[in-house]
């Protein structure tokens, strides 16, 4: 341990490639100082701005229509397209009537131009993961209101890497190929916008370079680093993202006193325990406590997304244990885990619920908090808390 700090202190004075890699990304930049490229939200806000035709950057639809022609035309969609003339066909008859909308129904893009009869749904999905059957029930939910009214609908599942969505009438679209149409409209309109605006869009392929690891040059510097200094970066990783949780947890637990607060490490997330005060029987979960219902906070170590999961410990008292579970299927199985539970009841403990957020910036406590309060807050582990306590008192 003492040889990789003294490693880590070398790297950090005295190491040239570190500092240049540093300066680099410490630069100005207006979206890096309002920690704008951390949120899934902003992303689509920003998206929706450049693909508004009346918007204030001036650049008309121009945008929006390479955006469109580039996922429609793409190799990997042409089993969807109806057509290349279909597909260009916006591009000939333009979008200056678009109207962009940002979480209609929950969509994160709806753009609609009543000229061509036609509805562009995008799902945006920056840090999260797709959540079972949303994509399907986000397109149905659309189409079940436009295309009574006589609109196709275009739906495009918008992802870093380009991925698949669960409904397989989406397009996939990449940010990378979103990157080469603003490189492209910085390149080549600069009669059509100002100065600061193409600034501005630079500011934002900046970032997109820099987070997302499409810089070639940035890419190469930092696998350089961690192919020479492995062992430090993985200390300093692993440690860092750990200890904020760590102090996230502590005040969240002290902000929520029906909490009673604990830790464990488990083997792949480091993962913050508490145990609901209302609730008491007498077991002894991960650590001595007189709690059976439990709440834990973890940050796998695979993604940058905080998970919360609400836990039950099987009673000692198997006659307890029996009429606590009768009593939540008396009261309906369709909140959080339930019919999961119902259904194998030779378990030591029970997933009663779990959520997940992205977006976290592990290196800001107030992201981490707000994490956990978004989480904690939701109106389903709300219901699921009243029926459980509810359920133990029967």
């Amino acid at each position: 341990m003492k040889r990789i700090v003294e490693d880590a202190l070398r790297l950090v004075t005295g190491n040239s490639d570190f500092i240049k890699l540093e300066a680099q990304l410490s630069s100005f930049n207006p979206f890096k100082v309002l920690r704008i490229e951390r949120y899934e939200i902003h992303h689509s806000n920003f998206l929706a701005w450049l693909f508004s035709p009346l918007e204030s950057h001036s650049l008309d639809d121009i945008i929006l229509k390479l955006f469109l022609s580039k996922v429609l035309l793409s190799q990997k969609n042409s089993m969807l397209a109806k057509s290349a003339e279909w597909a260009l066909g916006f591009h000939k008859s333009g979008l200056m009537d678009a109207r962009v909308r940002i979480e209609y129904k929950n969509v994160d893009i709806l753009i609609t131009s009543e000229s061509l009869k036609t509805v562009i749904l995008i799902e945006n999905k920056v840090f999260s993961s797709e959540s079972e059957g949303q994509t399907e029930r986000y397109l149905n939910l659309i189409k079940a209101e436009f295309s009574k009214k006589g609109y196709e609908v275009i739906p495009i599942f918008l992802t870093l890497e380009g991925d698949e969505a669960g409904d397989p009438e989406y397009f996939s679209a990449s940010y990378l190929e979103l990157l080469d149409v603003l490189n492209f409209v910085v390149e080549h309109y600069k009669d059509k916008a100002s100065s600061d605006i193409l600034t501005f869009i630079e500011y934002y392929i900046e970032i997109l370079e820099e987070k997302y690891a499409m810089n070639e040059e940035i890419a190469q510097a930092c696998k350089d680093l961690y192919r020479n200094h492995r062992e430090v970066f993985d200390l300093v990783f692993e440690y860092g993202k750990e200890r904020m949780l760590i102090a996230a947890a502590n005040k969240f637990f002290c902000q929520n006193e029906d909490l009673l607060p604990g830790s464990q490490s488990g083997k792949n997330a480091q993962e913050q325990f508490a145990a609901f005060k209302s609730v008491e029987l007498g077991i002894e979960p991960p650590f001595k406590s007189e709690h059976d219902i439990w709440m834990r906070f973890t940050h796998h170590k695979g993604n940058e997304e905080l998970r919360l999961f609400m836990i039950a410990w099987k009673f000692e008292d198997e006659q307890k244990w029996e009429a606590f579970l009768e009593k939540l299927s008396s009261r309906g199985t369709n909140v959080g885990n339930i019919e999961t539970v119902l259904q194998d009841r030779s378990k030591k403990s029970y997933r009663l619920y779990s959520e997940r957020i992205g977006g976290i910036d592990w290196d800001n406590i107030d992201s981490v908090l707000k994490g956990m309060e978004t989480l904690y807050e939701s109106p389903e582990l709300m219901e699921l808390r009243s029926l459980v306590e509810e359920a133990l008192k029967a």
